[in-house]
């Protein structure tokens, strides 16, 4: 499966074709010459994303028990097969790494992706709570057996030793005429309270905008909410004007973007979420359509002169109500004003560098950059 000039991306967590593991960074390193592989839970032995090959370890699971049993014929792979290097991007898999990177020692060079502030969300449950002191010793252990890359600058401040970040912007989308803007609010993401849900429902039926649509695209991530949130749309009586999609793939998700006059990113105020930026925002803004943003003081310093951000309470649906009403008549960014955000947050310069960090690496390319 993996030789000595194989890089190897390992997710058990993340669904295939995660954007930043499989959209962006393996298929940037892919088309850059090198030969990349990928060790994931697929429901099939094998399968091409992007023109690399995904390799199963197990089926998907949601159970974190389950997942860690995965763990052992990682290892196994890995030391039949030691490949160049291994890019791995759940913390879950830290202690596992460790151990590989002292038995694959001299052989395989290891990087740790940090798509989120782990220890944050680790304090949002008492289970997880419990986990939270063996990550962060086992991230500062990290720190000295391997390479660490970082989603976001904010990240700088939980390590010990300067790391590169690699933001997850968008992928920019291909020059094509202006997409016919509807009356359509659109929410895309997992579905859940703290992202927002509930105060969606409730601001979209306070606003009273007849002739629009709320669309939402992705999977719930409690079976009771999602109960819960039908429940809540047939008591506003919305049921004609509330659509939810599901999980679909990018191409169809960001095409209903670009026909959408509303984007929203109404995540709540929890630790997880105050430093970190919703890359939703980025793929809202680089198909010209504005954005309802929760009022965080870190989203209001980044995104200070962004056009077409605005802000508001989360946690109030009143408010989000009412902003609803004023960029319903408000037009959607112009030419200028999208291509200004994409030359300034767009996956092409984030690929740049983490090419750049291969390259200081040594890793090997078996061929020339396409």
């Amino acid at each position: 499966m993996s030789n000595s000039t194989t890089v190897v991306h390992l997710t058990t967590v993340h669904k295939v074709p995660d954007p930043r593991i499989f959209l962006k960074e393996c298929a940037s390193l892919s088309k850059a010459g090198y030969n990349v592989q990928a060790l994931a839970c697929i429901d099939t032995p094998q399968l091409m994303v992007a023109g690399v090959p995904v390799f199963s370890v197990g089926t998907p699971t949601k159970n974190r028990m389950k997942r860690l049993l995965y763990q052992g014929r990682i290892l196994a792979a890995l030391w039949r097969h030691p490949p160049a290097l291994v890019h791995f991007h759940d913390p879950e898999l830290l202690p596992a790494m460790l151990l590989a990177s002292l038995l694959l020692a001299r052989r395989t060079k290891f990087i740790f992706d940090m798509h989120e502030n782990y220890g944050a969300s680790m304090s949002q449950s008492p289970y997880t709570r419990l986990l939270r002191p063996v990550y962060n010793l086992c991230l500062r252990a990290s720190e000295f057996r391997m390479h660490l890359v970082l989603a976001e600058e904010s990240y700088r401040s939980l390590c010990h030793k300067p790391h590169q970040v690699i933001h997850n912007y968008p992928i920019a989308p291909p020059a094509q005429s202006p997409s016919q803007r509807h009356n359509q609010i659109v929410y895309l993401g997992t579905i859940g309270l703290e992202r927002g849900i509930l105060e969606m429902i409730e601001a979209f039926a306070l606003a009273q905008l007849n002739d629009w649509k709320l669309v939402i695209i992705g999977a719930f991530d409690d079976h009771l909410l999602h109960t819960r949130v039908r429940a809540l749309v047939r008591q506003h009586k919305l049921e004609a004007r509330v659509e939810f999609r599901g999980y679909l793939s990018a191409p169809e998700a960001l095409q209903l973007v670009s026909e959408s006059r509303i984007g929203l990113a109404l995540l709540h105020p929890i630790p997880n979420y105050l430093n970190s930026l919703p890359t939703k925002v980025f793929e809202y803004l680089c198909r010209g359509t504005p954005v309802l943003l929760s009022n965080f003081p870190f989203y209001q310093q980044f995104f200070r002169d962004v056009p077409g951000v605005h802000f508001v309470d989360p946690l109030n649906a009143q408010e989000i109500a009412k902003a609803l009403q004023k960029l319903a008549v408000a037009a959607p960014l112009t030419t200028e004003e999208t291509t200004a955000v994409l030359q300034q947050y767009s996956w092409e310069s984030e690929s740049r560098r983490l090419i750049d960090l291969y390259t200081t690496l040594d890793v090997p390319r078996t061929t020339e950059s396409a």
